[in-house]
């Protein structure tokens, strides 16, 4: 089993018919903040997958958290994750890129993805998990999320999760 854990970005994703050969659960939720996720991973305590992909924090970028909140959370949905034995690989998927002539909110900057991208990727060093750098495939020459790939600016379209697809492939 490989259960994909996130926001929109992952709820949105039709990962069985991406992944035809695989026994998929997606629990993904729209506009999911890290804090969010921490409040229901309990329903995954029960779950022994072989894989977990982890992609989450736009949303607490949009909402303009605090850095030092969003990492408090992501350690601590790491650390549940870890403690309850969820999956016997964790894979850390950074996040995406975003068109900023359809999203512009305080706080909501190109340069705060990159910032946090860092930190998932430091927090992954320091745990010894993977990191996924799937943003730099698909962010532009500007560092937006490259047009071709989005139906709206933020979510991904079918050409998006099938770039997605290839880009996770090998850790499946």
């Amino acid at each position: 089993m490989i259960i994909f854990l996130g926001d929109s970005i992952t709820e949105f994703g039709n990962w069985q018919s991406l992944l035809p050969n695989f026994d998929i659960v997606n629990y993904g939720v729209s506009g999911d903040k890290t804090y969010q996720v921490v409040e229901r991973v309990d329903k995954l305590f029960n779950k022994k997958a072989n894989k977990l992909f982890l992609l989450i924090g736009i949303n607490d970028l949009s909402d303009n958290r605090p850095f030092c909140d969003i990492e408090m959370n992501y350690r601590k949905l790491l650390n549940l994750l870890l403690e309850n034995d969820i999956a016997s690989e964790i894979i850390l998927v950074s996040i995406l890129p975003f068109r900023t002539s359809k999203y512009s909110k305080p706080g909501f900057y190109l340069n705060n993805v990159y910032q946090l991208n860092n930190l998932i990727s430091s927090i992954a060093k320091e745990n010894n998990l993977i990191f996924v750098d799937i943003h730099s495939s698909f962010a532009d020459i500007n560092g937006e999320l490259k047009d071709e790939l989005t139906d709206d600016g933020l979510h991904l379209s079918y050409k998006g999760y099938d770039l997605y697809k290839k880009l996770i492939k090998k850790y499946l």
